[in-house]
């Protein structure tokens, strides 16, 4: 019964230390925060335009060559074009201008 306690004392200290060792690694190694305009495009814009803008499902615009500039590119989101919708009463204009920058890191 000791050899069984002292067993699985050992193997929760080395489970321990193997946790916070790999989150430590996992800290170091994560990607960076998503900006508050990559979360609007994946929420909103990725499954038309896809996660580079490149994708053009139902004829969306390819984002990666878009020669619009940074306002343009705001008063489609807001007002919509061709088969793309208005987003004017979903978003804040606040929201709008982040993904307006987003869109832009898109650009190849």
């Amino acid at each position: 019964m000791k050899k069984l306690l002292i067993f699985f004392a050992v193997a929760a200290t080395i489970a321990s230390c193997t946790t916070a060792s790999s989150s430590d690694q996992d800290t170091a190694t994560a990607e960076p925060t998503a900006s508050p305009g990559m979360l609007v495009y994946t929420k909103h814009c990725k499954l038309c335009h896809g996660a580079k803008g490149d994708l053009g499902l139902s004829g969306a615009a390819n984002l990666s060559i878009t020669l619009l500039s940074h306002d343009e590119i705001t008063h489609v989101v807001t007002e919509g074009r061709k088969g793309m919708p208005s987003w004017k009463a979903q978003l804040s204009p606040q929201e709008i201008q982040e993904v307006t920058d987003y869109v832009l890191t898109l650009k190849k």
